[in-house]
């Protein structure tokens, strides 16, 4: 089936867009609705804009999906778990990222095929300390899946699902298109509860719970399951675990939140039918402060 234009973008719910909604409505304006057929060569050029900006990268993002597609490749496709192998790797997405960012003409012209890196857009450098602080944490994350038993005791499990970085599964729920996908599913035995973990690259105040909630609540729809599950986040970074054990009470937990979130973010639509939403004055700025500094949207609020 080929590309067709829409108006209005597709409507969806994720826990992501759940977080930016509560963070900014500003950024979730521009992230999720003006950027839209920001793509198209006849868009008009704010649209074009908001585009490229919304498909900015930073270093810390480019290490964290390339740590996820590594982990995938070792436990779903074989790839030695050895030092060399990931540091070459992640090395050089992230070396690549960082000489893509100096062709700027080619990322405004094909953003989606070019990277830019956030730090290189409004910096126009990429700082020693960052370089630094990038290598160590990289360091870091290698010397836990080394030094661990953590991947081995996934790949010796009964029942292993891995999810690769552009696995994008959904579910539906009341209409609406949920984006709801873990990044591992296993059991050590046929008949032992399932486990979901999450990989995670940044710090743990950076998680909420509610994140692992919403992928047990994806395994119970999608497997039919009603025992415990245990999930897990996995902070390679910081080099521990948080776990947490579910049932299917939190069913209808989270579909009450789903239901009460959905309800929020229509109250800013025109048009639900069409997902149109009012104009973007309704769409408040947050007020400015540290979190502004780190949103790539900020030159559209001259910040």
């Amino acid at each position: 089936m080929g590309y067709k234009h829409t108006k209005y973008p597709e409507w969806s719910w994720s826990q992501s867009r759940e977080n930016i909604f509560k963070t900014c409505l500003r950024k979730y304006y521009f992230q999720y609705y003006k950027s839209h057929n920001g793509w198209e060569w006849n868009a008009p050029e704010e649209n074009k804009k908001v585009y490229r900006l919304k498909k900015l990268q930073s270093t810390d993002t480019i290490l964290g999906s390339s740590v996820h597609h590594l982990l995938h490749r070792v436990i779903y496709d074989g790839l030695p778990l050895e030092k060399k192998v990931l540091d070459d790797k992640i090395k050089k997405e992230l070396n690549d990222a960082f000489r893509e960012s100096q062709n700027k003409p080619a990322w405004k012209v094909n953003p989606s095929k070019h990277v830019m890196l956030k730090e290189i857009y409004y910096n126009d450098e990429l700082k020693d300390s960052k370089i630094d602080f990038i290598n160590y944490k990289k360091d870091q994350i290698i010397n836990y899946l080394i030094n661990t038993d953590v991947v081995e005791n996934i790949k010796n499990s009964y029942y292993v699902k891995s999810f690769d970085t552009d696995t994008f599964e959904t579910f539906e729920y009341n209409k609406t298109k949920v984006y709801a996908i873990p990044d591992l599913i296993y059991k050590k035995g046929k008949n032992e509860k399932p486990h979901i973990v999450d990989w995670k690259t940044g710090k743990e105040k950076n998680s909420s719970k509610e994140q692992l909630k919403l992928y047990a609540y994806y395994y119970y729809r999608t497997y039919n399951y009603t025992g415990e599950i245990t999930a897990t986040f996995i902070y390679l970074y910081e080099q521990k675990k948080k776990e947490y054990i579910f049932d299917d009470k939190i069913i209808k937990e989270t579909e009450k939140k789903i239901e009460n979130s959905i309800k929020e973010m229509k109250e800013y639509l025109k048009d639900e039918k069409w997902n149109q939403p009012l104009g973007q004055a309704q769409f408040k700025k947050r007020t400015n402060d540290v979190v502004c500094s780190y949103c790539k949207f900020r030159e559209l609020c001259n910040r």
